[in-house]
Protein backbone atom coordinates (compact mmCIF):
# COMPACT_ATOMS: atom_id res chain seq x y z
CA UNK A 1 0.00 0.00 0.00
CA UNK A 2 2.80 2.64 0.92
CA UNK A 3 4.56 1.68 -2.51
CA UNK A 4 1.37 2.63 -3.97
CA UNK A 5 1.32 5.94 -2.61
CA UNK A 6 4.22 6.52 -3.40
CA UNK A 7 4.53 6.18 -7.25
CA UNK A 8 0.82 7.79 -7.08
CA UNK A 9 2.66 10.55 -5.92
CA UNK A 10 5.70 10.80 -8.40
CA UNK A 11 3.06 10.25 -10.54
CA UNK A 12 1.68 13.37 -10.05
CA UNK A 13 4.43 14.78 -9.70
CA UNK A 14 5.70 13.99 -13.07
CA UNK A 15 2.69 15.30 -15.00
CA UNK A 16 2.56 18.30 -12.77
CA UNK A 17 6.69 19.30 -14.05
CA UNK A 18 5.39 17.86 -18.22
CA UNK A 19 2.51 20.38 -18.05
CA UNK A 20 4.59 23.24 -16.52
CA UNK A 21 6.82 23.00 -19.44
CA UNK A 22 4.12 22.96 -22.18
CA UNK A 23 2.26 25.67 -20.90
CA UNK A 24 5.70 27.67 -20.87
CA UNK A 25 6.47 26.48 -24.24
CA UNK A 26 3.37 27.33 -25.40
CA UNK A 27 3.53 30.96 -23.61
CA UNK A 28 6.53 31.50 -25.51
CA UNK A 29 5.13 30.59 -28.50
CA UNK A 30 2.48 32.99 -28.20
CA UNK A 31 4.74 35.83 -27.31
CA UNK A 32 7.03 35.31 -30.37
CA UNK A 33 3.99 35.16 -32.59
CA UNK A 34 2.25 38.21 -31.20
CA UNK A 35 4.91 40.35 -30.45
CA UNK A 36 5.63 43.55 -32.58
CA UNK A 37 8.68 43.34 -34.96
CA UNK A 38 10.96 45.81 -34.15
CA UNK A 39 12.00 48.88 -35.05
CA UNK A 40 15.09 49.88 -37.07
CA UNK A 41 16.17 53.40 -35.68
CA UNK A 42 17.96 55.62 -37.92
CA UNK A 43 20.68 57.88 -36.21
CA UNK A 44 20.20 60.74 -38.11
CA UNK A 45 23.22 63.44 -37.15
CA UNK A 46 22.98 66.17 -39.54
CA UNK A 47 26.32 68.19 -40.30
CA UNK A 48 27.49 65.84 -37.39
CA UNK A 49 31.17 65.38 -37.90
CA UNK A 50 32.35 61.62 -39.76
CA UNK A 51 35.56 59.38 -38.71
CA UNK A 52 36.44 58.29 -42.05
CA UNK A 53 36.85 54.30 -42.52
CA UNK A 54 38.25 51.81 -45.47
CA UNK A 55 34.19 51.74 -46.36
CA UNK A 56 33.29 55.12 -46.58
CA UNK A 57 32.88 56.14 -50.27
CA UNK A 58 34.27 59.64 -50.30
CA UNK A 59 33.43 61.63 -53.62
CA UNK A 60 35.03 64.84 -54.39
CA UNK A 61 33.03 67.80 -55.89
CA UNK A 62 33.44 68.50 -59.76
CA UNK A 63 33.95 72.25 -59.80
CA UNK A 64 33.99 72.36 -63.56
CA UNK A 65 30.34 70.76 -64.07
CA UNK A 66 29.05 71.25 -60.93
CA UNK A 67 26.58 74.00 -60.79
CA UNK A 68 23.82 76.24 -59.17
CA UNK A 69 21.38 77.72 -61.41
CA UNK A 70 19.13 80.17 -59.94
CA UNK A 71 15.95 82.33 -61.43
CA UNK A 72 14.43 85.13 -60.02
CA UNK A 73 11.56 87.20 -61.32
CA UNK A 74 11.66 90.62 -62.12
CA UNK A 75 10.25 93.35 -64.01
CA UNK A 76 10.88 93.68 -67.70
CA UNK A 77 9.54 95.34 -70.65
CA UNK A 78 6.27 93.05 -70.93
CA UNK A 79 5.37 92.50 -67.51
CA UNK A 80 7.27 90.22 -64.52
CA UNK A 81 9.86 88.36 -65.98
CA UNK A 82 12.39 84.49 -65.08
CA UNK A 83 15.80 86.29 -64.35
CA UNK A 84 18.10 83.20 -64.84
CA UNK A 85 21.80 82.60 -64.00
CA UNK A 86 24.31 80.46 -62.34
CA UNK A 87 26.57 80.21 -59.72
CA UNK A 88 29.89 77.97 -59.66
CA UNK A 89 30.88 75.55 -56.88
CA UNK A 90 33.93 75.60 -55.37
CA UNK A 91 34.51 72.42 -53.77
CA UNK A 92 34.04 69.73 -51.13
CA UNK A 93 32.85 66.74 -50.96
CA UNK A 94 29.86 63.89 -50.47
CA UNK A 95 30.22 60.99 -47.98
CA UNK A 96 28.20 57.53 -48.45
CA UNK A 97 28.63 56.94 -44.46
CA UNK A 98 27.95 53.35 -43.48
CA UNK A 99 24.97 52.84 -41.44
CA UNK A 100 22.46 50.51 -40.67
CA UNK A 101 21.85 47.91 -43.99
CA UNK A 102 22.61 50.71 -46.44
CA UNK A 103 24.58 54.10 -46.34
CA UNK A 104 23.84 57.56 -45.00
CA UNK A 105 25.13 60.63 -47.69
CA UNK A 106 26.26 63.53 -46.27
CA UNK A 107 26.76 66.66 -48.22
CA UNK A 108 29.28 69.30 -47.68
CA UNK A 109 29.70 71.99 -50.58
CA UNK A 110 30.49 75.31 -51.14
CA UNK A 111 28.82 78.04 -53.62
CA UNK A 112 31.17 80.68 -55.13
CA UNK A 113 29.86 84.15 -55.22
CA UNK A 114 32.50 85.10 -57.50
CA UNK A 115 31.13 82.85 -60.16
CA UNK A 116 27.75 84.40 -60.37
CA UNK A 117 26.11 85.19 -63.82
CA UNK A 118 23.04 87.37 -64.49
CA UNK A 119 20.85 88.38 -67.63
CA UNK A 120 22.64 92.24 -67.42
CA UNK A 121 24.71 94.29 -65.59
CA UNK A 122 22.50 95.69 -62.95
CA UNK A 123 20.50 92.54 -61.81
CA UNK A 124 24.27 91.38 -61.20
CA UNK A 125 24.94 94.13 -59.50
CA UNK A 126 22.07 93.84 -57.15
CA UNK A 127 22.64 90.73 -56.63
CA UNK A 128 26.59 91.17 -55.50
CA UNK A 129 25.33 94.04 -53.77
CA UNK A 130 22.18 92.40 -51.50
CA UNK A 131 24.61 89.11 -50.88
CA UNK A 132 27.72 91.05 -50.05
CA UNK A 133 29.55 89.05 -52.56
CA UNK A 134 32.68 91.09 -51.90
CA UNK A 135 33.32 91.08 -48.10
CA UNK A 136 31.15 87.06 -47.98
CA UNK A 137 32.21 85.30 -51.56
CA UNK A 138 31.33 81.78 -50.20
CA UNK A 139 28.04 79.91 -49.18
CA UNK A 140 28.12 76.91 -47.28
CA UNK A 141 25.85 74.02 -47.24
CA UNK A 142 26.26 71.34 -45.28
CA UNK A 143 23.59 68.78 -44.82
CA UNK A 144 22.58 65.13 -44.41
CA UNK A 145 20.42 62.93 -46.40
CA UNK A 146 16.94 62.11 -44.10
CA UNK A 147 16.98 58.43 -45.35
CA UNK A 148 19.23 55.56 -45.94
CA UNK A 149 20.59 54.37 -49.75
CA UNK A 150 22.10 51.40 -50.87
CA UNK A 151 24.95 51.12 -53.61
CA UNK A 152 22.81 48.53 -55.67
CA UNK A 153 19.98 51.16 -55.91
CA UNK A 154 22.11 54.16 -56.69
CA UNK A 155 23.44 52.59 -60.19
CA UNK A 156 20.35 50.62 -60.95
CA UNK A 157 17.69 53.91 -61.14
CA UNK A 158 18.75 56.11 -58.81
CA UNK A 159 17.25 57.25 -55.31
CA UNK A 160 15.38 60.32 -54.34
CA UNK A 161 16.61 61.60 -50.84
CA UNK A 162 16.01 64.98 -48.85
CA UNK A 163 19.05 66.52 -47.82
CA UNK A 164 18.55 68.23 -44.74
CA UNK A 165 21.25 70.73 -43.41
CA UNK A 166 22.66 74.48 -42.77
CA UNK A 167 22.90 77.49 -45.40
CA UNK A 168 25.30 79.63 -44.48
CA UNK A 169 24.56 83.37 -46.24
CA UNK A 170 26.23 86.76 -45.28
CA UNK A 171 27.14 85.16 -42.01
CA UNK A 172 23.82 83.99 -40.83
CA UNK A 173 22.57 80.05 -40.81
CA UNK A 174 19.28 78.82 -41.59
CA UNK A 175 17.55 75.35 -41.91
CA UNK A 176 17.35 74.32 -45.78
CA UNK A 177 15.53 70.83 -47.15
CA UNK A 178 17.02 70.12 -50.52
CA UNK A 179 15.28 67.53 -52.65
CA UNK A 180 17.29 65.46 -54.73
CA UNK A 181 17.39 62.76 -57.38
CA UNK A 182 21.24 60.65 -56.50
CA UNK A 183 22.96 58.87 -59.61
CA UNK A 184 25.73 56.23 -59.20
CA UNK A 185 27.18 55.90 -63.04
CA UNK A 186 30.66 55.00 -64.16
CA UNK A 187 32.39 55.94 -60.79
CA UNK A 188 30.42 59.64 -60.68
CA UNK A 189 27.81 60.24 -58.24
CA UNK A 190 25.75 62.85 -59.47
CA UNK A 191 22.46 65.01 -57.44
CA UNK A 192 19.83 67.13 -58.95
CA UNK A 193 16.99 68.90 -57.20
CA UNK A 194 15.18 71.85 -56.98
CA UNK A 195 14.70 74.31 -53.98
CA UNK A 196 13.13 77.66 -53.57
CA UNK A 197 14.69 80.29 -51.43
CA UNK A 198 13.53 83.51 -49.16
CA UNK A 199 16.89 85.51 -49.02
CA UNK A 200 14.44 87.06 -46.32
CA UNK A 201 15.43 84.40 -43.86
CA UNK A 202 18.64 85.62 -43.82
CA UNK A 203 17.74 89.28 -43.02
CA UNK A 204 18.79 89.88 -46.75
CA UNK A 205 17.19 93.19 -48.06
CA UNK A 206 16.46 92.65 -51.49
CA UNK A 207 14.90 95.53 -53.87
CA UNK A 208 11.58 94.14 -55.10
CA UNK A 209 11.52 96.49 -57.63
CA UNK A 210 14.60 94.77 -59.77
CA UNK A 211 14.29 91.51 -58.81
CA UNK A 212 12.24 88.98 -56.16
CA UNK A 213 13.37 88.02 -52.49
CA UNK A 214 12.29 84.45 -53.23
CA UNK A 215 14.76 82.78 -55.92
CA UNK A 216 14.39 79.17 -57.69
CA UNK A 217 17.27 76.97 -57.73
CA UNK A 218 18.58 74.14 -59.44
CA UNK A 219 21.33 72.38 -57.83
CA UNK A 220 23.45 69.78 -60.56
CA UNK A 221 25.97 68.31 -58.39
CA UNK A 222 28.61 65.78 -59.96
CA UNK A 223 31.32 64.37 -57.91
CA UNK A 224 33.94 61.67 -58.01
CA UNK A 225 36.52 59.43 -56.43
CA UNK A 226 39.59 61.07 -55.68
CA UNK A 227 42.96 59.29 -57.73
CA UNK A 228 44.71 57.14 -55.14
CA UNK A 229 48.56 58.24 -54.25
Amino acid sequence: MGGFIRRRRLFLVFAFVVLSAVGLGIARTVLICCAPPPTFQLTFTPTADVTLVPETPRFVVDTIQSVFRYTASGQGILGIAQLPGIFKLSGWDVLLVPEGVGYRVKVAIQIDGNTATAVNGLLLSTLRQVLEIDANPYADFIGDATTLVTLEALEKDGVEVVISGTLELVKKTRQVELPVRLMLKDGVLSARGTVSLDLGLWDIHVPTAIMSSTIRFEAEIYATKPLQP
